[in-house]
């Protein structure tokens, strides 16, 4: 039996299967492509997995996995130097992961029931961080609240996960010395870091469904590829646009399904 999927039937099927598992590279391929454009994809792919059967727990934690080739992706394609990136972040990586271990044991360990009725308001923030608004109100904050504000968005990114990229780039990017491609270097060697921190947790809990892991991770792996290539040719507003509407309209259906019910 797949751990983490509802009653037996649309995943037994084996046409069902072909279907969801080309349906889930598809997604991978898009939160990819669209991770290397402008960020926060995977606000998209989360509720898919949701809507599909899989209980918000195994969805976050296969999310999690499944889209964290983008990571290295973005990475690899980074032509900062890491070590040094690590050197002058060292305290904010720090506390970053100390919050990212822990909210990742709490999604491992608490009941199913408490992830549901705060999932909702979780991909409303998500979804409210891709704003330029809440971007500045971040730094805002940062600068109040440095060192808890670090270790919250660790607990957030480990927890949940969707959007704590950009909460990252908009934490670093309160210094008006940093360029946009320190930024950016910056940016992926922490949520490189978190991820891999919080993927070995999840994988010792055994709540993640490979099969939409694995799918969503090959397509992940060839959208960052393409979307690197394209990141010169489309406007990243775009994009975020969309995320957003679908982000807002997974938030009111999550909403309805688990706060409601």
């Amino acid at each position: 039996m797949v751990v983490g999927l509802k009653s037996p039937s649309p995943w037994r099927d084996r046409e069902g299967l072909r279907v969801k598992y080309f349906l889930f590279a598809l997604v991978g391929l898009f939160v990819g492509a669209f991770n290397a454009l402008a960020g926060g994809a995977a606000v998209v792919s989360f509720p898919i997995l949701v809507a599909t059967g899989i209980n918000p727990v195994s969805a976050a934690m296969t999310n999690s996995i499944g889209i964290y080739s983008a990571n290295i992706t973005a990475l690899l394609s980074n032509k900062s130097d890491l070590r040094e990136l690590l050197r002058i972040h060292r305290k904010f990586v720090t506390l970053i992961l100390l919050g990212t271990v822990a909210g990742a044991i709490g999604l491992s360990v608490l009941p199913e029931k408490n992830f549901e009725k705060v999932a909702p308001f979780l991909m409303l923030i998500a979804t409210y961080s891709l704003t330029p608004r809440a971007r500045e109100k971040f730094m805002k904050i940062h600068r109040h609240f440095e060192s808890a504000l670090m270790i919250g968005v660790g607990l957030y990114g480990g927890y949940f996960g969707p959007g704590v990229g950009v909460m990252v780039i908009a934490m670093l990017a309160k210094d008006a010395r940093t360029t946009p491609a320190t930024i950016n270097g910056a940016k992926n060697m922490v949520t490189s870091l978190t991820g891999m921190i919080s993927n070995l947790i999840f994988i010792a809990s055994g709540e993640i469904v490979w099969s939409a892991a694995g799918a969503l991770f090959v397509g992940a792996s060839f959208g960052g590829y393409v979307g690197g290539h394209l990141v010169h040719r489309f406007r990243a507003q775009t994009y975020r646009a969309f995320v957003f509407i679908i982000g807002i309209s997974s938030s009111l259906w999550m909403f309805y399904k688990y706060v409601l019910h």
